[in-house]
């Protein structure tokens, strides 16, 4: 049994990443952490480059900047390959320390998938992943992301059509029921990421078929850029073949322009990135005019692949400098709680850490949206280029090659030629292709 005073009277400042909007649900709950715990806690939203920053001095300096922090697998090389983060193991290990909620949540409640690619870190590969020697590098954490469907129910019954299972049926429902005169399409497209990762149409077109944008592992030095493939070429013809039925100026919609033409009841069927924006908003009454007439469902897609599609999110991890880590592992286990993952889900639409939350029939009520998500979590897949230092210079060109080559409609072969042959040269400089 774990006592929850014992670090009465202590105080932790928790570091997250600006953007993520992980800090306000933490807010709330700050006093009832104290009332709990008897430890007062400062919350800090840290911008990305400053954030990483920080950390990396920390852990050379052996000074941790904060006692808890918000870490993502972007970060594996600066920090996890050097040393500066704890190995948890021990700390979850110890029952003194561990509570039983933390032990239900590694065991069965935390998607293992997640935990694959937020928690895990495997030395050899230098990539996430558990195994005999893996490091426990993060515990969840403060939110997973996917990819979801969100469908106009009351277009596609009025055409008499179904929910799309394969991306030929995805288009052929996209061109019969848009209405470009009158302002309706049937989709939409982001062409403007405006700094997010490439994860948002062409990707999901990818792994959807079984399709991998990158080969090899970091640790063998064997990582190369694969866009050039059957399933590539295939997801690339797909959003040409329906860019004449999404909203005009493909090259500077943005995912805020894609979130108003939804709200505004002007999209038929959009991709959603739960964590780049929260799907709640869509079924707010108050904000939305579709809320009572969408539905969630998995991405379409190739067999057994349906609703394979990107995969994220956030965990709990303390440096390995840090004084006071058993404090921080116990505010690390209650902001990852059942109670709290519900709370953040119902009062923000926070996408959960936990099985049990999207099964709750009080969270379902509240979020419609995550009926569908567990599935959908369990088999997302991260790009592998996220854990090199390079990641967004890896973006940058990636979302360079795709916006510029389907808004000229430029033949796939050679756009993704083009682009398998930047990136790949940017890692043989780096040093991750020998």
């Amino acid at each position: 049994m774990v006592d929850l005073k014992k670090f009465s009277g202590e105080h932790l400042t928790i570091a997250l990443h600006r953007g993520e909007i992980d800090d306000p649900p933490i807010r709330d709950w700050a006093e009832r952490f104290y009332e709990d715990t008897g430890i007062t806690i400062d919350v800090i939203d840290v911008k990305p480059q400053e954030y990483l920053c920080q950390l990396m001095a920390g852990g050379r300096n052996r000074k941790s900047p904060y006692n808890l922090i918000a870490s993502a697998p972007i970060w594996l090389n600066q920090l996890v390959v050097p040393g500066y983060y704890e190995d948890l193991a021990y700390l979850y290990a110890n029952r003194e320390l561990t509570m039983e909620e933390t032990v239900y949540g590694m065991e069965n409640d935390f998607f293992k998938n997640y935990m694959e690619y937020a928690a895990w870190y495997d030395p050899e590969s230098q990539m996430p992943k558990s195994g005999k020697d893996s490091m426990l590098m993060a515990v969840p954490g403060t939110h997973t992301g996917c990819q979801i469907l969100i469908c106009r129910t009351d277009i596609l019954d009025q055409y008499g059509f179904q929910i799309p299972e394969t991306w030929e049926e995805f288009n052929e429902v996209v061109k019969r029921i848009s209405q470009p005169k009158k302002g309706f399409y049937g989709t939409s497209l982001c062409g403007d990421r405006q700094g997010a990762l490439p994860i948002i149409d062409w990707y999901p077109r990818l792994t959807s078929q079984g399709g991998r944008q990158f080969r090899g592992t970091v640790g063998e030095r064997n990582l190369h850029s694969c866009a050039l493939s059957e399933e590539g070429i295939r997801a690339y013809e797909w959003i040409l073949d329906i860019l004449p039925y999404t909203p005009d100026d493909y090259i500077h919609y943005t995912l805020k322009d894609g979130e108003r033409d939804m709200l505004q009841g002007k999209i038929g069927m959009q991709i959603n990135t739960t964590a780049f924006v929260f799907p709640d908003v869509y079924w707010d009454s108050q904000r939305s005019q579709v809320a009572d007439r969408i539905e969630a469902v998995p991405v379409p897609g190739v067999g057994k692949y349906r609703g394979v599609a990107y995969g994220g999110g956030w965990a709990w991890s303390i440096m390995a400098a840090e004084e006071k880590k058993e404090a921080a592992w116990l505010a690390a286990q209650y902001f990852s709680s059942p109670e709290f993952d519900q709370y953040r889900c119902i009062r923000y639409g926070i996408t959960p850490i936990r099985r049990s939350t999207i099964r709750n029939d009080t969270v379902r009520k509240a979020q419609p949206w995550v009926g569908c998500l567990e599935d959908i979590i369990d088999r997302a897949v991260e790009p592998e280029y996220f854990y090199l230092p390079e990641i967004y210079r890896i973006a940058d060109i990636i979302n360079r090659h795709l916006t510029q080559g389907i808004a000229a409609q430029r033949p796939a072969e050679k756009v993704l030629a083009e682009l398998d042959q930047e990136v790949n040269e940017l890692l043989r400089l780096g040093g991750w292709q020998l």
